[in-house]
């Protein structure tokens, strides 16, 4: 997961809305956004290589994602960052019990972020530069793979259209549609806005991107979840090539 926006709690919405790219080889095997065989309380996508997610969410109203930490000569973790939704969401913790206790194993993973949501605090956690994290006020924000809200150019203009497309009051269903529109902006941007992870520039501008698309890797799914407290919704959209695209929904309610 390489880039999600979302909206907590600002007024605009009453609890939790974000929409996300996927962005991976293409090669990876995964499997799209399901209730998982082996545990039905867990809805989302599923990294077959490691068995781990880059966001789900329970059916007890909890929510985890996970983005990678772009480096030069990133280290291998030696635990999968996948595996960090799925402890999260099967612990019976709050996220700030979950953060608290993530400090003393977060040197285990290669660098990453994560948003753990318990259904009532929403908490930022990171390994970069050093293990932090805290609980979020309200508002709109952004991640990529730098720190939450680093301005990247495509994080700044995803922001900025999801603030305008909630602002401008649709109706649901043409509300979604322009935000899954807003994720496939695939402009890219000058050389100066870009920023240095120590990549090198050419891969700094395949990476530019909302929607990223290159022979090898690129953004193979965008998601919309809609979480306010009593009533969650799950969107995911695959990209496929060259067939299109294809949608899965996912819409229940919680039990008080």
């Amino acid at each position: 997961m390489c880039l999600i926006i979302f909206d907590w709690q600002s007024g605009l919405r009453p609890h939790l809305r974000l929409i996300a790219n996927r962005d991976e080889f293409y090669s990876r095997p995964s499997l799209r956004a399901d209730y998982w065989q082996d545990n039905t309380s867990i809805l989302g996508g599923r990294d077959q290589k490691e068995g781990g997610t880059w966001l789900a969410l329970s059916t007890a109203g909890r929510f985890a994602a996970v983005t990678n930490y772009r480096e030069k000569s990133a280290p291998n973790g030696l635990l999968s960052r996948g595996l960090l939704p799925v402890t999260f969401l099967n612990a019976g913790q709050t996220s700030e019990a979950f953060a608290g206790h993530l400090i003393t194993e977060a040197q285990h993973y290669a660098g990453f972020n994560a948003l753990f949501f318990d259904g009532q605090t929403l908490c930022y956690f990171s390994n970069r530069p050093n293990a932090r994290w805290h609980l979020l006020e309200s508002g709109i924000y952004g991640l990529s793979n730098a720190g939450l809200d680093t301005p990247w150019p495509k994080l700044l203009t995803a922001k900025q259209k999801l603030q305008s497309i909630l602002l401008s009051d649709r109706p649901f269903t043409a509300e979604t549609e322009a935000l899954f529109e807003s994720l496939k902006d695939k402009r890219g941007y000058q050389d100066k806005q870009l920023p240095e992870t120590g990549v090198g520039i050419a891969l700094e501008r395949l990476l530019s991107p909302i929607f990223i698309k290159s022979e090898g890797y690129g953004t193979r799914t965008s998601t919309l979840v809609d979480m306010n407290g009593s009533e969650i919704y799950l969107h995911e959209r695959e990209h496929i090539e060259p067939q299109g695209e294809t949608d899965r929904v996912f819409n229940f309610k919680l039990s008080i």
